[in-house]
Parts: structure tokens; C-alpha cells; sequence
């Protein structure tokens, strides 16, 4: 859905760069210098202003400068980074009106590449000029250890404190999930990041085949209970099944205001690549044709696995335990290319 127009000469604040000089495509200096000259040329050309830049380069300075970047009343602010430098900035920015704009300097890019930013950095500056603002959902993930999560506990941001317990809650851009996922994301090191790109998560997959084992789930999407036995269980609020290459023909819309929900129910790779193919090829939610897979839409989805499994919330790791995902619809502004569907 193409977003209202976006006009660089008008920002009500500065142009904020925020950039990691340890994403992937970027830590090589002098390709890293060659980008951060573009950004730097174009926010002059455009706003008639010099940005604001800020180098990053963990989660603790990630998340400083996107609330310092909020509280100084930013115009807009420019990541440069991979997909944890943008997830920790959406979770900064939600709910403050101030758009983002991704240049993608990381491995996988998921949640630049579902929104049609280009994947090259030169072509995501490039594409600001005509881009427009776009209004997405974001989810709210709420980690209990185990046990139920009722009502008065559901937080809206990252580690709030809600009623008599304290428990953790990320929001997330891309995906929230429990089981084999998180497991891979886990194995995967940042060294084989860094030297395979997205060839890593598939290498670390090829790893732990021999995990792929179902358990019961007990799955409740706002209010109706579900009771399978599941290997993966993925709640998505934007994203490709592959990054970059696949897409569903059911699509997990960043903006309708709902999250979608992807269970495989499988315990071999054929099970797997079976579930998968099902999932593309649906128009329709539900069961598939074999029962490998099952799809579902909602405003609230609790996961829950017996024994406990790992979760992992836009790529981090969160141990094991309950997973609830609550939407909050348009809860972050981003810029796309005008090209965007």
C-alpha cells in the first residue's frame, strides 16, 4: 500500500543518521565512508541541513541514540545497519511520529527487503528522493518464563513493568517465534554472517535437522485455542518465508492492523520442504492440503509449547518459555520507495 507523500525540505527537526560500522556490508571502510558520503550528500541536497550523525555500535548505544534522537525531536532519522540496528530503532520510534528510512547494511535485511527498499545502500539512498510515508504495525512480543500472561500483564514496550510482575516484552518489525526458528537464529554466529550472508541461517539450519522434532503446542489466537503438535510456530507482522526470493502468495501485510500466524507441523526436512510449499502456495488461511501447515490471522496470538521451547523476536534469542504477540497497529512510520505496491 503506497503511503501519503514525503517531503525532506519540510521536517519539522534534523536529519538524524544513526549507523553501525559493524554491519556487514559496511565495516569494510572505505565502502562504508562511500555510503555514509551518499547519505551525507543527499540529506545536504534535500533539507538545505547537514545530519546528524551517530555511530553505534551495540544494543545499549543503539537504543541511547534512538531515544536520544526522539527526545531532541528529530525530523527523520537514517539507519545504516543490519536488521538489529533497525529493530531496536522501530522499538525507539514507535508511537513518536518520526519517520524511519533503512539503508540496509546487513545480512539478511528482512524487514528492508519486505518493504521493496532496495538491497543495494547506493540505490536505498537513491530511492528517498521519491519516497513516500508509510504507516506499519509493529508487534508487542511479551516473554513470560512460563505460565499464563493475563490481561493487566500485557506490556506495550521493551522490559516494562506491568502490575505486580516485571516481564520482559520486545516489540518486533519482522517476526516473533518458538521452536526450530529461534534455535537456528541461535546457532547462527556473527563470523558466518559476516563471511556468508544469508547463506549462514541456511547452513546453521543444515545443522540442526536433527532437532526438527514436533512437541504439543497450545496456540490462542484472540480467544480461539488451538491444540497441535508443531515443530515451528511464527507469528509475522512483515516478511518473505525467503528473504529476498520467496514470497507467499497469501502475503503477511505489514499494515492491515493484524499479525499472521505460520505453523509447520513437520519432523523431517520432506516435511519441511512439504510445509513450506503448502504455505507459499495458499491463497487461503487454515490447514493445508497434508496438514504440514497451518496459517492464521489475529490481533492477539499466545504460543505456548510443552516441554518449554526457545523464542526468538526479530532475530534474538529469548530462552524458552510463553510467547504472546500483540499488535499495535500503525505504530511506525518508514520511508519506501513511491514504487512500493
Amino acid at each position: 500500500m503506497t503511503g501519503a507523500a514525503f517531503d525532506p525540505r519540510r521536517l519539522p527537526g534534523p536529519a538524524i543518521v544513526i549507523v553501525n560500522p559493524k554491519a556487514s556490508r559496511i565495516r569494510n571502510v572505505r565502502r562504508g565512508e562511500a555510503i555514509m558520503a551518499q547519505v551525507d550528500a543527499w540529506v545536504r541536497s534535500t533539507t538545505g541541513q547537514a545530519p546528524v550523525v551517530v555511530r553505534v555500535e551495540d544494543a545499549g548505544s543503539i537504543d541511547a541514540a534512538g531515544q536520544d534522537a526522539v527526545r531532541s525531536g528529530a525530523g527523520l532519522v537514517i539507519a545504516v545497519g543490519g536488521d538489529g540496528t533497525v529493530a531496536a530503532l522501530t522499538a525507539d520510534l514507535a508511537g513518536s511520529g518520526i519517520p524511519l528510512a533503512i539503508i540496509p547494511g546487513g545480512t539478511g535485511n528482512v524487514l528492508a527487503t519486505a518493504l521493496r527498499i532496495p538491497d543495494s545502500p547506493a540505490r536505498a539512498v537513491a530511492a528517498l528522493t521519491d519516497g513516500v510515508r508509510r504507516s506499519i504495525d509493529l508487534g508487542s512480543a511479551l516473554l513470560p518464563a512460563t505460565g499464563d500472561a493475563g490481561p493487566d500483564d500485557r506490556a506495550a514496550g521493551a522490559d516494562d513493568e506491568v502490575g505486580p510482575l516485571a516481564i520482559p516484552s520486545r516489540l518486533f518489525a519482522v517476526a516473533a517465534g518458538v521452536g526450530w526458528d529461534a534455535r537456528v537464529m541461535a546457532a547462527t554466529a556473527g563470523s558466518h554472517k559476516h563471511r556468508l550472508g544469508r547463506l549462514a541461517y541456511w547452513v546453521s539450519a543444515l545443522g540442526l535437522l536433527g532437532e526438527m522434532r514436533p512437541s504439543p503446542y497450545v496456540i490462542d489466537v484472540d480467544g480461539e485455542r488451538l491444540e497441535l503438535e508443531a515443530t515451528v510456530a511464527l507469528v509475522a507482522n512483515a516478511g518473505e518465508l525467503i528473504p529476498g526470493l520467496v514470497r507467499p502468495r497469501l502475503p503477511i501485510v505489514p499494515d492491515d492492523g493484524l499479525l499472521d500466524l505460520l505453523v509447520l507441523r513437520v519432523a523431517s526436512v520432506a516435511g519441511g520442504i512439504r510445509g513450506a510449499l503448502e504455505l507459499l502456495d495458499r491463497t487461503d488461511l487454515g490447514g493445508s492440503p497434508s496438514g504440514a501447515a497451518f496459517r492464521a490471522r489475529g490481533r492477539v496470538i499466545r504460543i505456548e509449547a510443552v516441554p518449554a521451547q526457545p523464542r526468538q523476536v526479530d532475530g534474538d534469542g529469548h530462552g524458552a518459555g510463553v510467547l504472546e504477540a500483540t499488535v499495535r497497529a500503525g505504530a511506525l512510520d518508514v520511508i519506501v520507495p513511491r514504487t512500493d505496491p
